[in-house]
């Protein structure tokens, strides 16, 4: 049963990952980069610091996170299908 969900879960995240960042975009009303903004100032990175980000999707997240640490940290970003 498992295996069956995350195989379809695999699936229909394998066959979106161009539309998904503009569809992001329109459904939540371009709220998603605020959504981003605040996580990446709550969070706080300092300088040298680490950031995981697990479920990263097309890495839109973890991108913030580079450009806050301005190439003076490591961001990794993982996801369960390779094309997101």
């Amino acid at each position: 049963m498992f295996d069956a969900k995350a195989r379809y879960v695999r699936s229909l995240f394998s066959r979106v990952p161009l539309e998904y960042d503009i569809l992001l975009g329109l459904l939540s009303f371009a709220q998603d980069r605020r959504w981003r903004g605040y996580v990446v100032g709550r969070a706080r990175p300092s300088e040298g610091g680490r950031v995981l980000d697990v479920a990263t999707g097309t890495g839109l997240l973890a991108a913030d996170f580079a450009r806050t640490l301005s190439g003076y940290g490591y961001v990794v970003g993982v996801d369960l299908t390779l094309s997101m």
